[in-house]
């Protein structure tokens, strides 16, 4: 029966394989000349994070003065309602 091998990274002597030693090294050297690419990568993420925040604060934004708006022309139209100054009338239900 053929014997199982391990698939460690580490040869018969205990050092790690010369091919392995040579990726590492390429990766690293890949990896720094990457490196400008990942920066502006996420330059670009971060910006379009900030982007999106900014319109949902614009939408809040607008949503709330739109409520105001709303609220203040209710109040307004309720006093006129119920007279000049806001003056409730003697027996007229608040509801």
């Amino acid at each position: 029966m053929p014997e199982i091998r391990k698939s460690s990274t580490a040869g018969s002597s205990g050092r790690p394989r010369r091919t392995d030693v040579r990726s590492a090294s390429l990766n690293r050297a890949l990896a720094g000349a990457r490196a400008p690419q990942v920066a502006a990568a996420q330059r670009v993420q971060l910006h379009r994070d900030v982007s999106v925040a900014g319109r949902r604060r614009a939408a809040m934004s607008a949503l709330v003065a739109a409520r105001r708006r709303t609220n203040f022309l209710l109040g307004t139209l309720d006093g006129l309602r119920r007279g000049a100054g806001g003056r409730r009338v003697p027996g007229e239900s608040t509801g």
